[in-house]
């Protein structure tokens, strides 16, 4: 179980059962070494453009900067260490919490221990005063933001967990393993290289202390989302303990530092020819459940170029499916009536007000809505064949709506994954449903786009329509634009 417990510490919350974790931990740790395994992995790593691509390369100039500056804390190096932990703060948010922990316990330790060298701490104190110039519009747009009646919906939707309960449960294993790298740095540096030792024990401490920031603020905002943020430090440390043994083996072993050298080359070889065959099997044969998931239909892909062409900038947009709004969102310039809940600061009652309305325009069925809301919609296509992305158009609209808004609890429970909305809530929103009215005339928009995604929930003959007119169509699509009256 030990491995599968390094698993969830270098990557993320663990998985469901015993052979789904083993099975991501030999995915993570074994078989990105061997090319021959020709599993096609459509989404690597780094394939969010927002994170990790923006954040990591910001981070490791975060890490750089700190670590030449400690080493020797020159004015300059201040300010190389302090520019790049700054805009962390405009990239993503436990990058910089858990940065400027580790800038704290240095700054801390440097005052109480290392108060006499004065070069050291005059330039640390410059560091921190560079860190706040930098990091103060962030805080000055949080203050304001915070003032707004939807912030608190919206903090809640991206995930909040509350409490002053210390994170103990869920973490047992990862504090074992904290102990065994500081004891390892101590061992391996602390006489060789005192500043070192403190380095890497800085790294350590700060990832204790993020993991029980809610006892002193009573909150933290995603907690699962700090183990993504600690394990590129876990890596650096296995690292330089490991360089600091094969130097040390080298005295008894002749060549064993250059033999773990051509390992580790040979290695790096195999995940770089691993990856290459693994986008030549997608280019030139992409299994099924990948263009399911990746490829649109051209009526699709039509509607969209004829939206960019021939409306203008911005056109208010009404679709009863999160996937429509979603892609309007990212291949128009459209302003779709249903927002996805972490893709807008609108109200949570704003955003259930829109997604009831949006579904009883399109005459959608109560028992459809209730069965969008429980993840219990039937993969049905009787008169086509699926379009893309149906699980996520049918089951997936719960999360959609609310994302995060409905895990409460303390970070011990956060990081459990509870359960998410009640059937009691369920059922009262099914009787606002019941009771509310809507018109054309009455809705903030000026298009109705009607594909294959909204066929899926309900069969509207918009022709029929008086205030209606029919700009756009293909075999899948319809483009309406509302005449108000």
């Amino acid at each position: 179980m030990t491995g599968l417990k390094l698993k969830e510490i270098f990557t993320d919350t663990g998985s469901d059962g015993f052979k789904e974790t083993f099975r991501e931990f030999l995915g993570y740790f074994v078989k990105q070494f061997y090319p021959g395994i020709k599993t096609q992995i459509e989404k690597l790593y780094f394939a969010r453009f927002d994170y990790p691509l923006f954040v990591f390369p910001v981070f490791i100039l975060a890490i750089l900067g700190l670590a030449a500056f400690w080493k020797k804390p020159t004015k300059l190096r201040a300010l190389g260490a302090a520019a790049p932990a700054g805009l962390l703060f405009y990239f993503y948010f436990h990058y910089w919490v858990y940065w400027t922990a580790v800038i704290f316990i240095l700054f801390a330790y440097t005052i109480i221990f290392e108060r006499r060298d004065k070069i050291r701490l005059k330039n640390f104190l410059l560091l921190t005063i560079l860190l706040g110039l930098v990091a103060a519009p962030y805080f000055i747009n949080y203050f304001n933001f915070s003032r707004d009646a939807s912030s608190d919906d919206y903090a809640r939707r991206l995930g909040i967990a509350e409490g002053r309960e210390p994170g103990l449960a869920e973490l047992g294993f990862d504090y074992i393993f904290y102990a065994i790298l500081a004891a390892a740095a101590y061992k391996l540096f602390w006489k060789k290289d005192r500043l070192k030792a403190i380095l890497i024990w800085s790294f350590l401490a700060a990832a204790v202390s993020i993991w029980n920031i809610q006892m002193i603020t009573g909150f933290v905002p995603a907690p699962n989302n700090f183990r993504r943020t600690v394990s590129p430090l876990l890596f650096i440390i296995v690292a330089m303990i490991g360089y600091e043994l094969s130097i040390r083996f080298s005295v008894a072993i002749p060549r064993f530092k250059k033999i773990v050298a051509v390992v580790l080359v040979v290695l790096t070889l195999l995940v770089v020819s691993k990856k290459i065959n693994n986008v030549i099997a997608i280019k030139n044969n992409p299994e099924d459940r990948i263009l399911e998931n990746y490829e649109f239909s051209r009526d699709i892909q039509e509607s969209w170029d004829w939206i960019n062409v021939n409306l203008k900038p911005e056109p208010k947009i009404i679709s009863d499916s999160f996937m429509t709004s979603l892609y309007l969102n990212a291949h128009t310039s459209a302003r779709p009536f249903l927002p996805l809940g972490n893709l807008t600061v609108k109200s949570t009652q704003e955003l259930e007000k829109r997604f009831l309305s949006a579904n009883k325009l399109f005459n959608v069925s109560p028992e459809t809505l209730k069965g969008q809301l429980a993840n219990t919609l039937r993969l049905d296509c009787p008169e086509m064949s699926c379009p893309s992305n149906s699980d996520q158009n049918l089951r997936k609209n719960l999360w959609h709506l609310y994302f995060h808004y409905f895990r409460r609890g303390s970070i011990n429970k956060y990081l459990a994954d509870p359960k998410h909305i009640t059937q009691e809530y369920i059922t009262d929103l099914a009787r606002r449903y019941n009771q509310i009215e809507v018109n054309l005339n009455s809705i903030d928009a000026d298009f109705i786009y009607y594909g294959p995604w909204e066929k899926q929930f309900s069969q509207v003959y918009w022709n029929q329509k008086n205030n209606l007119k029919l700009i756009y169509q293909n075999p899948q699509v319809k483009l309406y634009k509302i005449i108000k009256q």
